[in-house]
C-alpha cells in the first residue's frame, strides 16, 4: 500500500563552511581546497570535501580540473520501508534518496578560452566560451550521472 510522505512540520538547518585558495605564481596555478559539514533537524549531517586545480595557459587559455567527495548519514526517520503506515506508529514516513546515507564523488574538468586566443578584439576580446563535464558516482537510487555544459560569457558594462 502507497501511503502519501509525512514530514515534520519545521527544519531547521546549518552549514559551516570553509576554504582555502594557494596561487603560485611560477607555474600560474590555483589550488582550492574546500569543506562543507551540513546538520539539520531531521538529524542528517553532511560532509563535503573538495579540490579544484586550475591553470592559466597563456593569457587567453584557462585548465580546470575538480574532485568532490560527499558523505551524509539519513534522515532520522529515513526507511525504504515501514512496519505500519499508523501515524502513531510511524509519525513521520519518507523514503527520499535525498534523504538517505550514501556518498558520491564528482570528478570534473573544464576549458576556458577567452576571445583573445581567436583574435578577437574590443569587448570580445574578454568574452569566454566554457566547455565543462562532469561524471558524478552516488551510491543511491538516482545511480551515476554526467553533467555538461557550454557557455558563452559576454562581458558588459552597467
Amino acid at each position: 500500500t502507497l501511503i502519501a510522505e509525512r514530514h515534520p512540520d519545521l527544519r531547521t538547518r546549518h552549514a559551516l563552511a570553509a576554504s582555502v585558495k594557494w596561487f603560485f605564481p611560477s607555474i600560474t596555478t590555483t589550488v582550492i581546497g574546500q569543506y562543507r559539514f551540513y546538520t539539520d533537524t531531521w538529524e542528517l549531517h553532511a560532509h563535503t570535501p573538495e579540490v579544484r586545480v586550475i591553470k592559466d595557459v597563456g593569457d587567453w587559455i584557462t585548465l580546470g580540473a575538480r574532485y568532490r567527495y560527499h558523505h551524509q548519514d539519513a534522515a532520522s526517520f529515513f526507511a525504504t520501508t515501514y512496519p505500519s503506515s499508523d501515524p502513531m506508529m510511524a509519525p513521520y514516513v519518507s523514503d527520499d534518496t535525498k534523504l538517505s546515507a550514501f556518498d558520491g564523488h564528482l570528478i570534473g574538468g573544464r576549458v576556458e578560452i577567452a576571445g583573445g586566443a581567436v583574435g578577437a578584439g574590443g569587448r570580445l576580446e574578454q568574452a569566454r566560451l566554457e566547455l565543462v563535464g562532469e561524471y558524478v558516482i552516488q551510491h543511491n537510487r538516482f545511480g551515476n550521472g554526467v553533467v555538461s555544459y557550454v557557455a558563452l560569457v559576454l562581458p558588459f558594462e552597467y
